[in-house]
C-alpha cells in the first residue's frame, strides 16, 4: 500500500501545481474581453499541444481506480 500512498501524494502535489498554474493563467487573462463565440484557434503541430478531452478522460479513469482502491482499503 506504500506505493499507492506515494502515488497519491505525488498526484496531490501535481494537482496543487495545476491549480496554481490555472490561477496564474486566469490572472493573466483578467480584464481581457473574451469572445465566447469565436472559432477555436488552430492547433499547433508541435508536441506541446494537449488534448483536453483525453486528459479529462484519463483523469476520470484514474479517479475511479483510486476510489475503488480506497474503498477496498477501508474493508
Amino acid at each position: 500500500m506504500s506505493a499507492v500512498k506515494q502515488a497519491l501524494s505525488r498526484l496531490n502535489k501535481a494537482i496543487g501545481s495545476l491549480e496554481v498554474s490555472m490561477n496564474t493563467h486566469e490572472e493573466t487573462l483578467k480584464g481581457q474581453q473574451r469572445d465566447m463565440f469565436a472559432a477555436p484557434l488552430p492547433q499547433a503541430s508541435n508536441s506541446n499541444v494537449i488534448n483536453a478531452d483525453l486528459v479529462a478522460e484519463r483523469l476520470d479513469g484514474a479517479i475511479a481506480r483510486i476510489e475503488s482502491v480506497l474503498k477496498e482499503g477501508r474493508r
